[in-house]
């Protein structure tokens, strides 16, 4: 879990982020699972994976709008020209950072409880 998410700091393919981070999320989900906590656990990976989806859709526009360049470095210049992908970005990355009163945070705090 720990050498994904420091793996992830220092990638530049933005699809490999995202597929680090849940890599990461990976050690997080085997913790109810080794509590015998199936509700937990079906709760969390179905709600990890409804906003990571959307991360990968988002994932796919700006690869697509960029003439299929992976590259982060290049991403800064498109936050004003895609808002309504930007405004999908922000929702779902608030729901992967434990935003209050989103299903990601009911998620990750009934594992920590």
């Amino acid at each position: 879990m720990l050498l994904a998410r420091i793996r992830a700091l220092y990638e530049n393919d933005l699809k490999k982020i995202i597929a680090l981070s849940t890599l990461s999320q990976l050690g997080l989900i085997m913790v109810p699972v080794s509590l015998n906590l199936p509700h937990i656990t079906i709760f969390h990976i179905s709600t990890h994976a409804i906003f990571k989806a959307l991360l990968f859709i988002r994932a796919g526009c700006l690869i697509s709008i960029n003439s299929h360049i992976q590259d982060l470095r290049i991403y800064g210049q498109f936050t004003n020209a895609t808002p309504i992908i930007t405004a999908s970005t922000i929702i779902s990355l608030s729901a992967i950072i434990r935003v209050p009163f989103i299903a990601g945070y009911y998620s990750k705090h009934a594992i920590i409880e």
